[in-house]
């Protein structure tokens, strides 16, 4: 079947999934009740260093997940398969709390509602009902954001023409 390939660099906002917010919430509790049963210590027994350092070893550690499953871009390898039936974006590398690997957006050509360009942002945005493969998770998404720097207007013209779908040009 004959498609066109691209290979840019882009990057991909990322947030992070459902699990990983409820590890978020849990470790905070468990902070707040370290913070109190040491304050409870301290008062009751007088300064303990080791009841202290504990406090300050969990704060460092529920700090550094904490960071690792905020909402952020990640730059990436993209690759871009496109021919008449679908479009195939896959973001290399991506890394998401403790997830690191690719995430593969498969579009199909029926599915596409709208596609915008943005000349300011030098953005590519579909939106419709997609489906994003990340490991063994099937999800559905309803819009991607393809930033790029490269190779932009061949990659708008393959769409326009595989997809027989006029992309809107904002500037």
């Amino acid at each position: 079947m004959d498609m066109d390939n691209y290979t840019i660099d882009s990057k991909l906002y990322v947030t992070p999934n459902k699990v990983q917010l409820i590890i978020k919430m849990i470790l905070n509790i468990a902070i707040v009740l370290q913070s109190v049963y040491t304050i409870y210590v301290t008062v009751s027994r007088g300064f303990n260093i080791i009841v202290v350092t504990s406090l300050g070893l969990a704060v460092v550690i529920v700090f550094g997940i904490n960071s690792s499953f905020k909402a952020k871009y990640e730059f990436a390898i993209l690759d871009i398969e496109v021919d008449s039936e679908k479009a195939i974006f896959c973001y290399h590398n991506i890394s998401v709390g403790f997830y690191r690997g690719d995430y593969r957006y498969e579009i199909k050509r029926d599915s596409v509602a709208n596609i915008e360009y943005s000349k300011q942002l030098n953005a590519l945005r579909l939106a419709g009902e997609f489906v994003r493969y990340a490991k063994n998770n099937c999800e559905s998404v309803n819009e991607l954001v393809v930033y790029s720097s490269d190779e932009t207007n061949k990659i708008i013209n393959s769409i326009e023409t595989r997809f027989e779908f006029k992309v809107n040009v904002l500037e």
